[in-house]
């Protein structure tokens, strides 16, 4: 236990991440963070993962289009769906019940994390109490359930059991959203996301999309005003303390895709605060991005005629752009 007040907490960590399934039945070939997605177009992880649970191009196009491969046809769905009802009932809705989809086998997987963590205290007298391989065994249990319903309608969620220092357990919905894609318009061009989401700001606020932990907590405390930015693992000990970026908050979101090339998005979420109620507030806050990818697979996973290289994690792409929230405006 530290001595006194504790004023700066170092933490690093080794992690180690199985990914399980729930039953027998449910194991792809090869294993991903959500199997159902591998089942169901039996493909293997490496079709949308360079590195395990790394994105590469394709794998982010296959998100874009909520869970649905590029130019998607009937011949590419291994696994049918079950379907509620006649495709003739779309005549008579809203008079009657729209003919969705749902996974003919539960769309279910369990990741399970290992930690060891070292964390270093800076205690009210000048000395320092450090707690070394701290075992963390296991860290986290998160269940994720994710795919499609239908044509336009695309489900992801993840609920985690985290290990407390103490060892107590808490519960968390980190991840819940129902999406609707292309209900009109050219393809791609209208998404919508509504529940807790991560905002489509950046790939690097997606956590599981990343390798490891390694520089996301220091992107969460990074501030964007001022030339310095004012980066720091201790948050607290910054003034003006820094802008967390807005990552799994309920929101409504709208993105597409525009020529391939053209990725936009825009929402509005709950209140953003860096702590002690700096830039927060009790109205919503606002988000836009606008990005454009040159070179490589488009952000649809359109490769303009060209054959996709024969290393799937290789991307050769020069991307420019910007994003901007409220509370950087209001700052």
């Amino acid at each position: 236990m530290p001595i006194g007040d504790s004023r700066t907490s170092i933490r690093t960590r080794g992690r180690m991440i199985c990914v399980m399934v729930l039953a027998a039945a449910f194991a792809p070939p090869s294993v991903e963070a959500i199997p159902a997605f591998a089942r169901k177009y039996a493909t293997s992880c490496q079709t949308c993962h360079s590195v395990f649970p790394k994105l590469n191009a394709f794998g982010e196009a296959f998100r874009f289009q909520g869970y649905r491969m590029p130019k998607e046809t009937e011949e590419m769905v291994k696994d049918q769906p079950t379907s509620l009802g006649a495709p003739a009932y779309k005549k008579l809705w809203p008079n009657a019940v729209w003919p969705g989809e749902i996974s003919s086998h539960a769309p279910l997987a369990v990741v399970l994390k290992f930690a060891n963590v070292n964390t270093s205290n800076l205690n009210s007298d000048g000395t320092t109490s450090t707690i070394r391989n701290d075992f963390r065994f296991p860290e986290e249990l998160n269940l994720f359930a994710a795919g499609t319903l239908g044509d336009h309608l695309s489900v992801y969620s993840e609920v985690t059991f985290a290990v407390n220092s103490d060892y107590s357990v808490s519960t968390e919905v980190e991840h819940a959203h129902l999406g609707i894609d292309s209900p009109f318009g050219p393809e791609n061009l209208f998404h919508f996301r509504i529940g807790r989401v991560n905002p489509n700001i950046g790939e690097f606020f997606v956590e599981t999309m990343k390798e490891s932990d390694a520089g996301i907590e220091s992107i969460f405390n990074y501030n964007p005003i001022g030339i310095n930015g004012g980066t720091a693992l201790g948050a607290d000990a910054v003034t003006p303390q820094p802008i967390s970026i807005p990552t799994k908050a309920p929101a409504f979101e709208v993105y597409g895709i525009v020529s391939h090339r053209l990725f936009y998005t825009a929402g509005v979420m709950g209140g953003i605060s860096a702590g002690n109620g700096q830039f927060g507030n009790n109205s919503k806050d606002f988000y836009a991005r606008v990005d454009y990818k040159f070179g490589g697979m488009g952000f649809d996973g359109d490769m303009g005629g060209r054959e996709a290289p024969e290393k799937n994690w290789r991307d050769n792409s020069f991307r420019i752009g910007a994003f901007a929230t409220e509370a950087m405006l209001r700052a």
